[in-house]
């Protein structure tokens, strides 16, 4: 049933991907294009978050929350086809459930379930990772899904935001 959700999606986005450039990288104040152009992939279907991600988000409780919030299309809801996945992918990487820090929601597991049940590209912020730290880039090249950086994910759309 995944598959024949939003048939458009191209990319899976995880939580830090989202936190990371609004936080981070990409402020809303100096660069709206890229935030008006995520929403509108968004809303067209093309980028899609799991619901894992979206309350990883929502956790922070700040302007990104109201700005995602006002995307409610891009949300997809876990079904049991993805949670067969992330038992599947804990599994095989079970230091992937192995947390730093107490959080309420994990989505990593989640976001490489979607993506690669859809047969689509994970964009995250995350870098590198091995079997004792499995992090988003590492499994999904052991899982052969395409993973990429925002500044990938935007070289490969060929976005360019000019400020004339």
């Amino acid at each position: 049933m995944i598959n024949e959700l939003f048939p458009r999606a191209k990319y899976c986005f995880d939580t830090s991907a989202l936190v990371d450039s609004w936080r981070r990288y990409y402020w809303l104040t100096n660069f709206p294009g890229f935030w008006k152009s995520i929403g509108e992939m968004m809303d067209a279907g093309e980028i899609i978050c799991c619901e894992m991600a979206w309350r990883e988000i929502q956790d922070g409780n700040d302007e990104l929350t109201k700005w995602i919030e006002s995307h409610p299309v891009a949300k997809i809801e876990m079904e049991e086809e993805q949670l067969s996945k992330v038992q599947e992918l804990l599994g095989e990487f079970p230091k992937m459930a192995d947390y730093n820090r107490p959080r309420v929601h994990h989505a990593d597991p989640f976001v490489i379930a979607l993506a690669s049940l859809k047969g689509i590209k994970v964009v995250s912020m995350e870098g590198g990772g091995d079997q004792n730290n499995p992090k988003i880039p590492f499994v999904c090249g052991k899982k052969s899904v395409p993973c990429l950086s925002v500044s990938g994910f935007i070289n490969e759309i060929g976005w360019v935001f000019d400020n004339k």
